[in-house]
């Protein structure tokens, strides 16, 4: 059941993102976010399309599993206090604090190539017509948000 339910919350939380990006973007607020962009930049590039929404997927990952390691924390039945509880004994909090240094790196790894990296490589490739850096960074973006979810899906869940 535990395995289920981690792959229930990596595929729930990424196709949920999607799509509710996606279907805002493309049919509820359309028109309003062609008069704002309008209005405060004097150009609208179009709705996005579903490969940039899926560029951008990583920081979405990302940000659910600060929200799992949060739940992690306070459910007193999750794999992460099960194992401070039962394994570390005296050094339940250095482990916990250890951990949330390790995410907020992590998470700032993830800020990095999202708003420096990623938003650049897009701007070069609209204005230079050269793309293919935005994939690398695209890549790597999801692959630290999917290790992040993945984990802290192990630590709210985890297996027996």
């Amino acid at each position: 059941m535990e395995a289920k339910a981690r792959f229930l919350i990596v595929f729930g939380v990424a196709l949920f993102s999607l799509l509710l990006k996606w279907v805002t973007l493309r049919f509820i607020a359309t028109e309003q976010i062609r008069e704002k962009c309008l209005k405060r930049f004097g150009i609208y590039r179009g709705t996005l399309t579903f490969g940039y929404l899926l560029r951008r997927l990583g920081w979405d990952l990302a940000n659910a599993a600060l929200g799992l390691m949060a739940i992690a924390y306070v459910l007193k039945s999750s794999n992460f206090r099960n194992i401070c509880a039962e394994k570390l004994g005296n050094y339940e909090f250095l482990f916990a604090i250890i951990l949330s240094f390790i995410y907020i790196g992590l998470y700032g790894f993830v800020i990095i190539r999202k708003y420096i990296y990623l938003e650049v490589a897009e701007e070069v490739c609209v204005t230079r017509n050269l793309c293919g850096k935005q994939w690398w960074y695209a890549t790597t973006l999801l692959g630290a948000g999917l290790l992040m979810l993945l984990q802290s899906s192990w630590f709210v869940v985890g297996v027996k």
